[in-house]
């Protein structure tokens, strides 16, 4: 007797036996003991979670010569004769081979008028449906929409969304999940006994995961063990044949990270490399194992890995060493590492930056922790006795805004008779402030700096050292002494200021550089950068 492949030998034959859509199964059986048939079915999901096979068993349930509406009894010649594949009353198209419209209507339109030779209905099964070209899809169109009262149309597609409307709005549809960890390793457990193949809990946990909820590819990697490793299948057998990345090693990368070693991370990432390890595979697994950590952190003792208890309490252990946002920052990380992973000449450099980035950066903060540090600031606040810019007798006013970083600024209280800052000027860029008793406004300062930064940034950047005094029709610059070259600068640059100058604030203004003896700060505005330093010591 020729062999015969796991997955094929071991493919339901009825509804029961059908595993993880019990939804799609409740449903077709009542459809068919109530005898409501439909004339179109599109069965749509993840590859390998049964589409297929369930049409297949639909038929046989629609054309059954011996047993009930919804049990097939797999022995009738109509029945056998489906399961071998040679029915004449069900036919099958592969869309992926079959685009063609003159395809089409070979297989389907120019038969579909034709009876059935023994059973009930002729059935058209159509794989992989989305595949068929938009002709194809237009001569199939007026079929579907009101085909003979003896045929069924079932469907079957990976990628729902690339049908047209016209088509998915004239067919039942049935959504296939894709099968959880516990379904697959039930069933592979259940094949393993019937075939004599001994296997430990923990390569069975490899395999369903490998398979991403495919029933049919985790036969398939299953069988190939049996072909690699014999009838004694161990974890190990999987890591060598799949090339995944062995749980020790992760567990190992974790400790690395958790512990913040540079040093170690680059170490292992060299000997990872000399074994001649994939690294884009090592980053996909990293990707998933940390995705687990994630999970394992959050979960609060809710156990959604489906994986060994040693296994599991072993993720609780490691995610106990990290905070959400962490593990967060490495993920972040780890995508960014993916999905510049192209060229290999690189890929080790990419990968050692991401190691140093992962033990050297920190996580952003979270907003429970900027919460407490503007909290710490507003006490810091609460020993000045701010005063409003209206005197400094008024009350101290207290922001109705929502708390931030940028409310608790705008209530630091200003120099006495100075000058209020603006969010303008808090600005990374902005310069101080002035201070001279004849000050120009700090919004109108600010805008002229911006104008000039444009224009040219090292004039830029030596105003920035200047107090600026707004004398009517003329800008005072002050410089502090020892900053000749800073006032020359500006002297040298005066027609271009003086033209900028106009251009922004639309009047004619000249502008002057002088040394001025005076300090640039009193003693108010000492007290107030205190408190702008408190700002920058409180959120880093």
């Amino acid at each position: 007797m020729a062999y015969q492949s796991l997955f094929r030998k071991y493919r339901p034959s009825n509804f029961d036996e059908l595993i993880g859509q019990e939804h799609i199964v409740t449903t077709i059986k009542n459809a068919l003991d109530n005898n409501k048939i439909g004339h179109a079915y599109l069965f749509c999901g993840p590859r390998g979670t049964g589409k297929t096979t369930s049409a297949r068993i639909f038929a046989k349930a629609l054309n059954c010569e011996a047993g009930a509406a919804s049990h097939p009894c797999n022995k009738c010649e109509t029945c056998v004769s489906i399961n071998n594949g040679s029915s004449l009353d069900v036919i099958e198209l592969d869309a992926a081979s079959n685009t063609q419209v003159d395809k089409v209507r070979e297989f389907i339109i120019q038969k579909v008028n034709f009876s059935p030779t023994s059973g009930k209905y002729k059935i058209y099964i159509i794989d992989e449906v989305h595949k068929l070209s938009d002709a194809s899809f237009n001569a199939l169109l007026k079929t579907l929409e009101e085909p003979p009262a003896h045929t069924v149309f079932i469907l079957a597609t990976t990628h729902p969304h690339e049908l047209l409307p016209t088509i998915l709005s004239r067919c039942q549809r049935f959504n296939f999940k894709r099968l959880n960890i516990e379904e697959i390793i039930s069933q592979l457990r259940s094949v393993a006994r019937n075939e004599n193949i001994k296997i430990e809990e923990g390569a069975l946990s490899l395999i369903a995961q490998s398979s991403d909820g495919s029933m049919r590819d985790s036969m398939v990697i299953l069988e190939q063990l049996l072909s690699y490793a014999g009838a004694d299948i161990k974890a190990p057998h999987i890591y060598e044949l799949l090339g995944l990345t062995d749980a020790e090693l992760l567990f190992d990368i974790s400790n690395i990270f958790a512990e913040n070693n540079t040093l170690r991370a680059l170490e292992i990432l060299d000997e990872i490399i000399n074994n001649g390890f994939d690294t884009e595979k090592l980053c996909l697994d990293a990707i998933e194992f940390y995705r687990r950590i994630l999970i394992t952190k959050i979960s609060a003792g809710k156990n959604f890995i489906s994986f060994g208890e040693d296994y599991v309490k072993k993720l609780e252990e490691h995610a106990s060493r990290y905070t959400p946002a962490r593990i967060m920052n490495i993920l972040k990380i780890l995508l960014e590492l993916k999905s510049r992973l192209k060229d290999t000449a690189v890929n080790r450099t990419l990968w050692e930056m991401a190691m140093v980035k992962i033990t050297k950066f920190e996580a952003e903060p979270s907003l429970e922790k900027i919460a407490e540090k503007v909290f710490e600031l507003e006490q810091k606040i609460k020993k000045f006795g701010a005063a409003p810019l209206g005197g400094v007798d008024a009350k101290p006013a207290r922001s109705t805004a929502p708390i931030g970083a940028a409310a608790v600024i705008k209530e630091i209280p200003p120099a006495e008779k100075k000058y209020k800052p603006s969010a303008a000027a808090q600005d990374a860029d902005a310069p101080h402030p002035p201070t001279e008793k004849n000050h120009m406004p700090v919004e109108m300062w600010h805008k002229i700096l911006q104008a000039v930064k444009k224009e040219k940034v090292s004039l830029y950047a030596i105003l920035s050292e200047a107090r600026a005094q707004d004398m009517d029709s003329k800008i005072k610059l002050c410089f502090k002494k020892g900053y000749e070259f800073h006032r020359d600068k500006v002297l040298e640059n005066k027609e271009f200021l003086n033209g900028l100058l106009e251009k922004s604030l639309m009047k004619k203004i000249s502008i002057d550089a002088v040394i001025s003896d005076e300090e640039p700060i009193g003693q108010e505005d000492k007290k107030h950068d205190e408190m702008i330093k408190d700002v920058m010591d409180i959120f880093g």
